[in-house]
């Protein structure tokens, strides 16, 4: 497609727009931070196979989206040791590539059920526009690449074009990249709305036969020939198990911990915090395409698309929800992968379509996407502008010109530690991972105690200040640095 000259300005003018918005504000507290203080501490220490948090083993999560925070950082010197003048750039230009593999893989799936190249560009405009996802694709967390593992699976099971091997080849590097970002979380996107799916389209087909023996077989793709393919699970096991069998060797009891925390307790408890009522996905559904709801609408109603596609979607969308919103553990960003159906529907509505005339033009989704990108655009400078989180980049630049070592009190380092680029002593904290060495409370006074006497500066929240100056004893010096925390210092050793 040849572009003239105010079209290549202004897709200039907003690639320059997105990659300064990238760099407007610190890592996010505490996921994003957290993620690029282990990507970080990967590439200080060059141990990439045990991911550490602060110098402690942090290991709920596979490492794939660890590894490619580490790759980004690589690139660009100084910045895992916070160095460099934006370090979280480099870990969020990983985020914003990979959002582009999604985007374009959505656009695959347009084509293969039927669509036309001007509906399969909506689709993959809709995807990377999606308001979950440039959220996602301006930090570096795992969501993003089970999301691509996703599509790769699902463009391996549905389109048909390509040969077996090609199929199955797509499905395992789907697995395995999914299952290495977010563990059985692929196989559940993947593997249960497709058997679902195939199911459903079956007893369709049988009670549309009986009413009319005639009408033409429309099937859903053999999943047997595609997800059960030998070739499929052996990439996927060769890719994958290594890691985890190195670290089950170092760690035995991962496997435990793994089952009944990570995966069980997640769904049949609240024992991580996130509970919320059962409705709590219903309302999210339509604003993963808030900007093209009109489309949406009537792509359900009457979209273009192949009836096996279609009818995939639908799947893809309600089971899933289903099955989240029966969960104890419930997060926004769980819904990732489905914004690709969403995106599909909306580009079925628009498959064939022509630019509207007088005021349907003026609120068409023409106008309605360029709105939207201005809106994204400007986003990241507004939350810059905007206290909503503790800059932990500004903190530790405090802490340093004070002078003296940098203690955290009543709150995880997730952010200290990375723009720090060292090891941070945390106290009066329970910390996220069962490997944190524990400390009795006579113990952790002491050294609490000891630290002070060192003239310490104590990043502490606001909340958890008066619990330090009774454990310490004596009148502190504070000054505020960031949302809800303080920099505090002790005059004299107690």
């Amino acid at each position: 497609m040849k572009l003239d000259r105010f079209q290549f300005t202004a897709i200039a003018l907003c690639v320059l727009l997105w990659g300064l918005g990238l760099a407007a504000y610190p890592l996010m507290e505490s996921t994003e931070a957290r993620y690029g203080s282990i990507s970080a501490a990967m590439v200080r220490t060059g141990n990439w196979i045990e991911p550490m948090f602060n110098g402690v083993p942090h290991l709920s999560k596979p490492p794939f989206a660890y590894w490619t925070g580490a790759v980004a950082l690589s690139l660009v010197p100084g910045s895992a040791t916070g160095s460099f003048p934006y370090s979280e750039v480099p870990l969020r230009l990983m985020s914003t590539a990979w959002l582009v593999v999604c985007a374009l893989l959505t656009g695959r799936l347009a084509r293969a059920a039927g669509l036309s190249r001007s509906a399969s560009r909506w689709a993959s405009a809709v995807s990377f526009l999606s308001p979950l996802a440039v959220v996602q694709g301006h930090m570096n967390t795992g969501d993003l690449y089970l999301w691509a593992g996703v599509l790769l699976v699902m463009l391996g099971w549905l389109e048909s074009e390509r040969t077996s091997r090609q199929r199955a080849l797509l499905i395992g590097a789907g697995w395995a990249i999914g299952f290495l970002a977010k563990g059985h979380m692929v196989l559940f996107w993947t593997l249960l709305p497709a058997f679902v799916a195939t199911a459903v389209l079956r007893r369709r087909y049988y009670f549309e036969r009986i009413a009319d023996p005639t009408a033409p077989e429309e099937t859903a793709p053999s999943w047997r020939r595609s997800l059960l393919h030998p070739l499929a699970w052996l990439v996927f096991l060769v890719a994958s198990v290594p890691w985890f069998a190195a670290i089950l060797h170092r760690h035995p009891e991962l496997a435990s911990y793994w089952l009944k925390d990570e995966i069980v307790a997640r769904v049949v408890s609240t024992d991580h915090g996130r509970a919320e009522p059962w409705w709590y996905f219903l309302p999210m559904v339509p604003l993963l395409v808030l900007p093209w709801l009109p489309e949406l609408w009537k792509g359900i109603r009457r979209g273009h698309g192949s009836n096996v596609h279609r009818w995939t979607w639908v799947v893809w969308i309600l089971m899933p929800l289903v099955v989240f919103s029966m969960s104890g553990s419930k997060r926004p960003n769980y819904l990732l992968p489905m914004v690709t159906p969403l995106a599909l529907f909306v580009a079925s509505a628009l498959h064939g379509a022509h630019p509207a005339a007088g005021w349907r033009r003026v609120l068409g989704p023409r106008i309605r996407t360029v709105v939207w990108l201005g809106f994204v655009l400007t986003v990241p400078f507004v939350i810059a502008s905007n206290c909503f989180a503790p800059d932990t980049r500004a903190m530790v630049e405090g802490a340093g010109a004070k002078g003296g070592p940098l203690v955290c009190f009543g709150t995880e380092p997730t952010g200290v530690s990375f723009y720090r680029g060292d090891v941070v002593p945390v106290y009066g904290h329970q910390r996220m991972s069962p490997f944190a060495p524990a400390l009795d409370p006579d113990e952790e006074r002491r050294q609490v105690q000891a630290w002070a006497g060192k003239g310490a500066v104590f990043l502490v929240p606001n909340d958890a200040v008066g619990r330090l100056t009774d454990m310490v004893g004596a009148p502190a010096a504070s000054s505020r640095e960031g949302l809800g925390h303080q920099l505090v210092r002790f005059h004299a050793n107690p």
